[in-house]
């Protein structure tokens, strides 16, 4: 039985599926219990909710639950949830857990005890048989059918880079930011704001995140539209949930700039093609030509339109001796390349 457990989505499935048999959003939470007074008047009109909700009965049921996400950039922080989750998964895929061999994948440099604790919960609340750590940066690499190649993996709320070359991943050149998807949301929520706008609850952080998932795209070349008055193509009307429909323009590729560009936030983390960048560097110099050639993409963050071809000028201007080399993989399923590949 193989997790991908994310800060924003959790994959789980069998290893002879060729997909993941069941998929949600990382989210746990509880029916909200009435005052007193309330429960009196209303004992009848209970909710009728189970007493612990995970994934899309959380989102189905916003404003009659709480709502809580276990994990924060990649480390649980609320493991009584997290045992709902596990729960969840193997209910789903109708495992028992005393016959299950479990294995899990995880970005590099979480905590140890983080895996101590997830090792804890997999052998002593559910009994299973055995369990397995495997990096999700060797295992998208897999999923793409190649044994060396450079990973660039983007999700939710963790971004990192894993060099591997013939099956072995190079740890001194490995990098990693807390940065993500629901980062790019929360950018989107501003630039909304400056249109006049206003998302504000929890309901509004999944249409930020619908939104951002339909409608952005990487500009080619971010001055330059930026400069362009705005283009009837650029625009593009976006239904919210109760009915209403909003016009956006250069939003949609201005909150995905901030993956390219760091200024624009005025943090100091480094960019994507920086990432990568850093990380080639980080490789002896024989090896340097063969990783460029097979940047693989994976993760959610990277399925905008446009996304790899902006990262393959951004990582040419920084090897312009090897312009010809550098090659960008895109699966259209990369979303599931962790998985896949574990």
């Amino acid at each position: 039985m193989i997790l991908d457990i994310g800060t924003g989505t959790t994959k789980a499935g069998m290893s002879h599926d060729a997909l993941p048999g069941v998929v949600f959003p990382t989210v746990c939470g509880a029916p909200i219990k009435k005052t007193r007074l309330l429960r009196k008047k209303d004992e009848a009109a209970d909710s009728g909710l189970n007493a612990h909700l995970i994934g899309h009965d959380v989102l189905h049921n916003i404003g009659k639950c709480t709502m809580s996400y276990p994990l924060e950039h990649g480390i649980v922080k609320d493991w009584a949830s997290m045992e709902h989750l596990f729960n969840h998964c193997f209910t789903e895929l109708e495992q028992e857990p005393e016959e299950a061999n479990v294995v899990l994948t995880e970005p590099p440099f979480n905590p140890l005890a983080n895996r101590e604790t997830y090792a804890q919960t997999i052998f002593e609340t559910f009994n299973c048989e055995s369990l397995a750590f495997v990096p999700q940066g060797i295992c998208a690499l897999y999923a793409s059918g190649r044994t060396s190649g450079i990973v660039l993996d983007s999700g939710d709320g963790v971004t990192h880079v894993t060099p591997v070359y013939d099956s072995f991943i190079v740890h001194q050149a490995m990098n990693r930011i807390n940065f993500g998807g629901r980062h790019v949301a929360e950018h989107m929520k501003r630039l909304m704001f400056e249109r006049g706008y206003n998302f504000n609850n929890i309901q509004d952080e999944l249409t930020l995140k619908k939104m951002k998932e339909e409608v952005c795209y990487v500009a080619e070349n971010y001055e330059l539209e930026v400069a362009v008055g705005d283009d009837e193509d650029d625009k593009m009307d976006f239904d919210l949930p109760d009915g209403q429909a909003i016009e956006i323009a250069k939003e949609r590729f201005r909150a995905t700039e901030i993956l390219f560009d760091s200024q624009i936030l005025q943090n100091e983390l480094p960019t994507t093609q920086e990432l990568v960048a850093e990380a080639v560097k980080g490789c002896g110099i024989d090896v340097r030509k063969e990783l460029l050639a097979n940047i693989v993409l994976s993760g959610g963050n990277t399925m905008y339109n446009g996304y790899a071809k902006r990262l393959k000028d951004e990582v040419v201007k920084q090897f312009p001796g090897l312009f010809g080399s550098i090659n960008v993989i895109e699966a259209p399923d990369r979303v599931f390349s962790v998985w896949s590949g574990a």
